[in-house]
């Protein structure tokens, strides 16, 4: 479902997956659209553990030109490949209705916008592959050699060890996203990070083009990739958080191809961020204005309720604004 606009050309598409309650989901969008320039478009996916009505998903197109909707509902779900699924799906579902973008953003449904102007960062720096590593920001940027800690045996559990292990046995990253055995992985946070949509586009279709081979991935894989199955419908059955590692690897692999990349992801990140409650506050989101590469804050309450202050405190900074400019 797309908003009637006559608008077809973007600078930059805003990827965000939700599955939030409609009046949260209202507001979170409000302060996308309000921090970005009428050339950009929001891409939403609506979890398929949702239950928005077709009379709630039209009444948000049509209130919000500038937002249109993946017709497809994935199955989503924390720690798992559905997520950067569900993010190339939206992309191919763009590039499906027609629409004409030049980057893409990767946007988690509990990270705002705070200030405007991300679209000059994005087109100037092209790709957010710049190792800027911050602690107080978690803006994680790791280059693994597949060489040195790859195990060829699929291991559970969630320490570094096993989750790259996991990462080696699913077919597609060694087959596809970063073939043969002299490369490195790049691990950074998606949330906030951008790239070129031929760079995305690509993967897009590089992960739908390929077919599985009836086999586990590795050793002791209890997933088995079958023919019919694409490598992008695998990542549907990758018990690990690809997203963190599949659009910055490809990115890494085609770097030439969106110079400079030497930008950062554009979310200043605190602490977790997988309930609903986790929250920044208002003296945090003001902390993060000193900081040029930063434009959104992460993680905001997923609820409308505003404790802690953090969401009045960024739109009526913006508001503030606005109006000192039209004095």
């Amino acid at each position: 479902m797309a908003a009637q606009v006559s608008m077809k050309a973007s600078h930059l598409l805003i990827s965000a997956l939700v599955y939030e309650p409609l009046d949260y989901l209202e507001i979170f969008v409000d302060n996308l659209l309000a921090f970005t320039r009428n050339s950009t478009v929001i891409m939403l996916h609506l979890s398929s553990s949702t239950n928005y009505t077709e009379a709630e998903v039209t009444t948000l197109v049509h209130r919000h030109p500038r937002v249109f909707i993946n017709c497809h509902r994935y199955f989503t779900l924390a720690f798992h490949g559905s997520l950067a699924h569900a993010h190339l799906e939206n992309i191919g579902w763009a590039r499906q209705l027609g629409l004409d973008f030049h980057h893409v953003m990767l946007m988690p449904s509990n990270g705002w916008l705070i200030k405007l102007g991300v679209e000059d960062y994005v087109r100037k720096h092209q790709a957010s592959l710049g190792n800027a590593f911050s602690v107080q920001f978690h803006r994680l940027h790791s280059e693994i050699p597949s060489e040195k800690i790859f195990k060829k045996r699929y291991s559970i559990g969630w320490d570094l060890q096993n989750v790259r292990t996991r990462l080696w046995c699913w077919e597609p990253m060694r087959t596809v996203i970063s073939p043969g055995n002299k490369t490195s992985y790049l691990q950074t946070k998606h949330e906030g990070s951008f790239y070129p949509s031929h760079i995305l586009l690509t993967l897009y279709d590089a992960l739908k083009g390929i077919n599985g081979s009836n086999t586990p991935g590795c050793s002791g894989d209890p997933n088995v990739w079958f023919s019919n199955t694409s490598g992008l419908q695998s990542m549907m059955q990758t018990e690990l958080y690809l997203e963190e590692y599949v659009f910055s690897t490809w990115a890494m692999r085609h770097k030439e191809n969106c110079m400079p990349a030497d930008g950062v992801t554009v979310l200043a990140m605190h602490g977790g961020s997988h309930t609903t409650l986790e929250r920044v506050n208002a003296n945090q989101v003001k902390e993060a204005f000193r900081y040029s590469d930063v434009y959104g804050i992460k993680p905001i309450e997923r609820h409308i309720t505003d404790r802690g202050g953090a969401k009045a405190y960024i739109m009526g900074r913006l508001l503030k604004e606005q109006r000192m400019k039209t004095k």
